[in-house]
């Protein structure tokens, strides 16, 4: 059963006023030791030309095999049944952007912006976040599903992270689509989606960053740049959901949104 989001009093939670970006301009110049994590740099990766995924989504062998600029972000898959099932981060080029009402999941490995960030006037591929959303809420999971840590171990600072909405999400907050009958759409100004970005360091939280995917009606369709600072040093970083849109069984609106690049302190 899903478990609402709660805060230790010793941990902050900041809700952020969004800052939005789209290419390298953006970039902090005045920060001296900015390391930038963007999703060109590993060679290994290869993209479907049918929908823009990486070939290697759905494969048991290649958990948590994606290492971008020294940078390590979680994937898993898993076997139910006979059918493969997929959370974590998975890389995608696509820049689809459309509804697809009726065959919603074939599509979604894509960004409400039509692809990743902009950079020098090509769109830079991107990961798409998938939420296992049977992760409690209130304690750090053992193994979360979303977790970004140095590949050779050590702990490091955060700087800021670039996120939008997958196009998957986005319709289905906008027109109700996943369940059919409409429950999921969000129609009143109390609605929301949230991320969380929680900082561990030697076991314990540092404490969380909140950004909104949605407010009321309002539902992200930019990149937008969270400011991670307030995590300071971490070991790793691991990321949470919660949608006003739930039942007893957790969220009704999918656990997706796509991160465009990461900016980190050097080490």
């Amino acid at each position: 059963m899903k478990k609402h989001f709660s805060t230790l009093a010793a941990f902050s939670v900041i809700m952020l006023s969004l800052t939005s970006c789209s290419n390298d301009d953006d970039e902090p110049m005045d920060v001296p030791g900015l390391a930038s994590v963007t999703f060109n740099t590993n060679a290994t990766i290869q993209y479907s030309s049918d929908n823009g995924a990486w070939v290697n989504c759905y494969d048991p062998t290649m958990t948590n095999a994606l290492t971008y600029t020294g940078l390590n972000f979680s994937h898993q898959v898993s076997e139910y049944a006979g059918e493969y099932y997929w959370s974590g981060f998975c890389p995608s080029n696509s820049t689809e952007y459309a509804s697809h009402p009726d065959d919603y999941l074939d599509y979604q490995w894509s960004s409400i912006t039509g692809g990743g960030l902009n950079y020098a006037g090509s769109k830079l591929p991107f990961l798409v976040a998938n939420w296992n959303t049977g992760e409690s809420l209130e304690t750090i999971p053992a193994n979360p599903s979303l977790k970004m840590m140095p590949s050779a171990g050590g702990s490091f600072r955060p700087y800021r992270i670039s996120i939008t909405n997958s196009s998957y999400t986005y319709y289905n907050m906008r027109d109700g689509i996943g369940y059919g009958d409409g429950s999921d759409k969000f129609t009143s100004t109390d609605d929301f989606l949230k991320v969380y970005f929680i900082g561990v360091r030697n076991g314990y939280k540092t404490g969380t960053v909140t950004a909104s995917l949605a407010n009321g009606t309002q539902l992200l369709s930019q990149w937008v740049s969270v400011n991670l600072q307030p995590l300071g040093e971490v070991d790793y970083i691991y990321c949470q959901m919660e949608s006003s849109k739930a039942n007893e069984w957790g969220m009704l609106t999918p656990a997706y949104f796509c991160v465009g690049d990461v900016i980190v302190f050097a080490q």
